[in-house]
């Protein structure tokens, strides 16, 4: 599983801490991505299509701003996919 963080967000190290306690209690592998801008987010999903996750956690972060949210089954996936089917 991947965790999408801001590391400028003060809650960042509480959702960091509780998300690898809960992995760690359930035998799940976290992996941690942060990005805190525009270019960062896309550097982090483009690691996702090289390292996939198989569910990815967004922190919630009303100071982020966040590129517009595409989905699609038929096209592949690329860093400018914030929800992106593989299943297809």
């Amino acid at each position: 599983m991947g965790l999408l963080v801001n590391p400028g967000s003060p809650q960042t190290d509480r959702v960091i801490e509780t998300m690898q306690a809960a992995s760690r209690a359930k035998g799940i592998q976290l992996r941690i991505l942060k990005a805190g801008t525009e270019s960062e987010i896309g550097t982090a999903f483009d690691s996702l299509v090289q390292q996939p996750v198989d569910a990815l956690v967004v922190q919630a972060d009303p100071l982020s701003t966040v590129p517009t949210v595409r989905s699609t089954n038929s096209a592949p996936c690329s860093s400018s996919d914030l929800l992106c089917d593989r299943r297809a």
